[in-house]
């Protein structure tokens, strides 16, 4: 009987999420979509209309009866829309995981993405490759966003992105905290391995297959040689983002092989120095407010940019 359970890594950009859902989907209890990001429940956030539940169905294997998992970080923002919606959408057992990433390290890592070659997939009139990083929290912290336009929305949300208990608290009123699962980018980057099963334990699955995968770091930012060999390289991967999934081992080959021809070190992160503390700045309230809701739900053990706030 095919199993109607299901399991979304829903947050946050730029914290592992492609990663982590590589890791799962080398288990047998999972049965993965044929695209990772599906981004299918985004358009309840801006009151549009989503396609059937046949259509999202399609995203998985009919023939594995394993728990239907994806991942698309941008369902977190939507906060109590989305999170009703897709519970009534689905009317199933769902269980959300929610990665969250030091705010600051968060945004420059996305900054770096969106210099590297992103914000050419993102044409709009107010930033461009040659915005520096303390003209683009400008531009994010001052520009009225009024929702229409979802792609560029999403490249001049980069600093709001980092507002977690903003959203989180949105879910946490209208989905059961035994169904949230709130992970680290910090102990994904020191132990995957034990993540994996600690979310095995909460899924009362058995944490046996875990020597099965292979735990290397996946989408991590770098910087671009040739602007035309990134976008076809993007092209490529989403075109056969299926084929890929499937042959996981020979994309990882095809990935270093990209890395020696086209890619370089990226920037010093000491750079941005004087923007780190602006950042920090903006993010505290909110940080000390997502402290109190994860204390409140039990979550002891956490990484020190949470655990020394002042």
């Amino acid at each position: 009987m095919e199993n109607n359970n299901f399991l979304i890594i829903a947050g946050t950009y730029k914290s592992g999420t492609s990663s982590l859902f590589t890791y799962l989907n080398q288990l047998s209890f999972f049965n993965g979509s044929k695209i990772k990001e599906t981004g299918f429940f985004v358009p309840i956030r801006y009151k549009q209309n989503i396609k059937s539940q046949e259509h999202y169905l399609n995203y998985f294997d009919t023939n594995n009866e394993g728990i239907k998992l994806e991942a698309s970080p941008g369902y977190l923002y939507g906060g109590e829309s989305i999170a009703k919606g897709i519970n009534n959408y689905l009317n199933r057992d769902v269980k959300y995981i929610f990665i969250l990433r030091e705010p600051t390290d968060r945004l420059i890592s996305f900054y770096k993405m969106l210099n590297n070659g992103l914000i050419n997939d993102y044409p709009n009139q107010f930033i461009n490759k040659e915005t520096s990083l303390k003209d683009y929290i400008n531009i994010c912290t001052t520009i009225e966003q009024k929702n229409e336009n979802e792609k560029i929305e999403y490249v001049l949300n980069g600093v709001d992105d980092g507002m977690y208990y903003k959203y989180l608290s949105q879910w946490y009123s209208c989905v059961d905290s035994s169904n949230i699962k709130i992970i680290f980018f910090d102990d994904i980057e020191k132990n995957p391995r034990n993540v994996c099963e600690k979310i095995l334990q909460w899924l009362n699955l058995d944490a046996n297959e875990l020597d099965k995968i292979d735990f290397r770091i996946v989408n991590q930012s770098k910087k671009h040689k040739n602007e035309t060999l990134r976008k076809f390289s993007k092209y490529v991967n989403r075109k056969f983002e299926k084929f890929w999934r499937k042959n996981d081992k020979f994309k990882s080959k095809i990935v270093r092989l990209y890395a020696m021809v086209n890619t370089k070190k990226s920037d010093n992160q000491n750079i941005f120095e004087n923007e780190m503390q602006k950042l920090n700045d903006l993010y505290r309230e909110d940080l000390r407010n997502l402290k109190k809701l994860l204390l409140s739900k039990q979550y002891n053990n956490l990484p020190d940019w949470l655990e020394k706030l002042d």
